[in-house]
């Protein structure tokens, strides 16, 4: 079991073996060629292999670097060990339907939320390549390459755990430029798609920086793949459409019970991230 961390790289080494782990996972959607949508299945098909190969290499790589390190130890740090497992697949997903309320008492609202609960909208989805890739893949996948590869890389570095909360939310973020690439293509004005990508970076940068935080304070993968997935399943708000509710008791509601969840998050989240719960020795140590 591994009790604290040695630098074994310099940090930029670290840095830039991480970059190239980030870049390396974008490039591999793109080796078949663009000729069709992203939600073709063909695309979503063989996005599937791409990112497997991009996954399997990147332990590879991490594997590599730590190859001081007992095989079981490298896995700790990859977020894979039984100790603390169960507050783990619990406790974050708890504490992000916290934070989520005022999102989902708008989904309660507009009936959204018991269809996506329901038998049906289960079963119609677990046929659906683009459920598969929203819900599970993705979030399966960029878990592991920018928290449980890129993470233990930076901390090798020598990097706090406060400074990899700020490093590794940043490359997963300009990672997600490479949409803009698809919405040019698609015919999407260059000032929309340079907006729409700016957005893009800016929310999956705050999400980034939460999912590294739940895998450094847990030291699981499955926390932030978990709340990953939720939070895909959840979306973006729109908060235009509460404006633009005439009843102004409805509105004032909606804009309290979020604010509410906000205050609630933020007395809660670090009580239900203490390292302790997850029997966590290896991060977040200090």
């Amino acid at each position: 079991m591994v009790h604290a961390l040695v630098p074994v790289l310099s940090p930029w080494a670290s840095f830039l073996y991480s970059v190239l782990l980030s870049v390396f996972s974008v490039s591999c959607l793109y080796i078949w060629g663009n000729e069709f949508s992203r939600d073709h299945p063909i695309v979503i098909k063989r996005r599937f292999l791409s990112i497997t190969i991009a996954c399997v290499l990147a332990f590879a790589l991490v594997w590599f670097l730590l190859s001081h390190l007992a095989f079981v130890e490298i896995g700790s740090l990859l977020g894979f060990r039984s100790a603390g497992f169960c507050p783990a697949v619990v406790l974050p997903v708890l504490l992000t339907v916290v934070l989520s309320t005022g999102p989902l008492y708008m989904k309660h609202l507009d009936g959204s939320l018991r269809w996506s609960l329901s038998w049906d909208c289960f079963r119609r989805s677990v046929v659906d390549l683009t459920w598969w890739r929203n819900i599970i893949v993705a979030p399966l996948s960029e878990e592991f390459i920018y928290r449980s590869a890129i993470v233990p890389v930076l901390k090798h570095g020598a990097f706090s755990d406060r400074t990899v909360v700020f490093l590794s939310p940043l490359m997963f973020g300009v990672a997600h430029f490479h949409h803009m690439i698809e919405n040019l293509r698609l015919g999407m004005p260059l000032m929309n798609a340079i907006f729409l990508s700016s957005f893009q970076f800016f929310y999956t940068s705050i999400f980034g920086a939460y999912s590294t935080f739940l895998f450094l304070r847990t030291g699981h993968f499955v926390a932030p793949f978990l709340v990953h997935a939720f939070c895909n399943a959840l979306g973006v708000p729109n908060l235009e459409v509460i404006n633009r509710i005439p009843d102004d008791g409805l509105r004032r509601r909606i804009w309290t019970i979020f604010v509410a969840g906000l205050v609630a998050f933020i007395v809660l989240v670090i009580p239900l991230t203490d390292p302790s719960i997850y029997e966590n020795a290896l991060y977040w140590t200090s």
